[in-house]
């Protein structure tokens, strides 16, 4: 009697690639991703392992290296695969809103900067400055941490303003595991750059707080809203 698993592999690619993932359960999808770091062998217990410890294909992604090495199966050679199509799908994102030349309403600022944050479990601060016509000439995550928690070295993001010359300036945060509602230490941290900016003649334009629910800014919190009483967008 044949092995039934025999040639499995290549059928499941060939049928991926006609078809894409969207009509395959998540532990086929792992199935997949996993072929990458287990040359051989099925990969099907394993991916359904690790389904049944994090709960869904995102949180296998979005686990810890230490937590992904706990599992039964796991090393890290495989770990190392499954993180890092995280972080690809990430840099894809990045990659694509980037390529958007002009930012000219709140949507497209949000759009531009939620992928600063696909995938991060850890809170982190992204900064994006501006030239006259709205383009974007500098964007990047200056720390990783909560806004408070880690210290958001207001000397650095006037220097990098000035060394990209721009005539205004973008901050932004995640909250990963709340809401996208600004805490009082995100109104003190808003004002204090906000200040800063200003020594230098250069606005703070917005602040953006992101979450998996969704975002809010200076147009949709009057908590952030009251700190621009110099304009908004």
């Amino acid at each position: 009697m044949g092995n039934p698993h025999s040639g499995h592999r290549k059928r499941l690619r060939e049928q991926m690639l006609k078809n894409g993932f969207d009509h395959y359960p998540p532990h086929a999808v792992l199935e997949a991703l996993l072929f990458s770091a287990i040359p051989q062998g099925d990969t099907n217990p394993l991916a359904h392992r690790l389904i049944e410890r994090f709960g869904s294909f995102s949180n296998v992604l979005e686990a810890s290296p230490e937590e992904l090495l706990e599992v039964s199966g796991v090393g890290e050679v495989t770990m190392f695969v499954i993180k890092s199509y995280l972080y690809c799908a990430r840099y894809y994102e990045m990659e694509k809103s980037q390529q958007i030349k002009q930012l000219t309403t709140t949507q497209e600022i949000a759009d531009y900067l939620r992928p600063f944050f696909i995938g991060r479990t850890e809170e982190c601060v992204a900064m994006v400055c501006l030239n006259d016509q709205r383009a974007v000439v500098y964007s990047g995550v200056l720390t990783e941490g909560s806004i408070n928690a880690v210290p958001i070295y207001v000397r650095n993001i006037a220097s990098q303003a000035l060394m990209s010359k721009a005539t205004g300036v973008i901050l932004a945060h995640n909250h990963p595991n709340g809401l996208p509602l600004p805490s009082s230490e995100d109104i003190k941290a808003t004002a204090a750059v906000r200040d800063a900016l200003q020594t230098i003649g250069i606005p703070l334009m917005d602040h953006f707080i992101f979450s998996e629910s969704g975002y809010t800014c200076s147009s949709k919190s009057l908590a952030i809203q009251r700190v621009f009483q110099n304009g908004m967008l």
